[in-house]
């Protein structure tokens, strides 16, 4: 993230007053990786986050019926049948201010195409200062799933950004990772183990990575 918002006179935002960016996510670790990027960077959005104008903030995901926003932790998790937003005033005022958020698709899509339907009765408001929502990955079906159902002056006037830039590499190495467990048989080597089968023929015939 490197632009800002501007006020209506066209100075940026951040030059009057920290912007707080919400990050909302059921990714472990995502928050402390964000900041860690931004104190590193020489961009003018890593400049703002060292002295201080740029603050990036954990906040709790919204909850939906059948936990739809997790899909990872969801199919464990307690359907609450309803949906939930459990916020502290501090951060519901953070949210209510927010005019750049990152959330995760599964969340993001549901909440702000359709918020009556994905946020309590008091929150369906609570969204609607933001103009910049960044992804946490780079999927964002979520979103144009619930797009082509909306009528025109339902439309959303915020720019959407995906998380495109830091997937190649994490890609690759998924790729990499299973096509290594496939050609050197690590799932037969389970099995073997498990039988106490030494299975020594098995294991060498592989096909070479040259």
């Amino acid at each position: 993230m490197t632009a800002f918002p501007t006020s209506a006179n066209g100075e940026s935002i951040a030059s009057t007053s920290p912007l707080r960016v919400p990050i909302m996510t059921f990714i472990a670790g995502i928050g402390d990786n964000v900041r860690k990027a931004f104190a590193a960077s020489d961009s003018p959005a890593g400049e703002l986050y060292r002295s201080g104008q740029l603050e990036l903030l954990d906040i709790p995901l919204p909850q939906l019926v059948g936990n739809k926003q997790d899909p990872l932790h969801g199919p464990s998790m307690e359907d609450p049948g309803r949906p939930i937003w459990n916020l502290t005033p501090e951060q519901q005022n953070i949210v209510e201010q927010a005019q750049i958020v990152m959330i995760d698709s599964h969340g993001g899509g549901p909440v702000f195409l359709d918020p009556k339907q994905n946020l309590p009765k008091d929150k369906q408001h609570i969204l609607g200062n933001v103009k910049w929502v960044q992804a946490t990955y780079a999927g964002v079906e979520m979103y144009l799933n619930l797009l082509h159902a909306l009528p025109a002056e339902q439309l959303p006037t915020f720019t959407l950004t995906r998380a495109g830039g830091m997937m190649p590499r994490i890609m690759a190495q998924y790729v990499l990772g299973y096509l290594t467990m496939i050609e050197r048989k690590l799932l037969e080597a389970k099995d073997f183990q498990s039988k106490r089968d030494y299975a020594r023929v098995e294991m060498i015939s592989y096909r070479p990575a040259q």
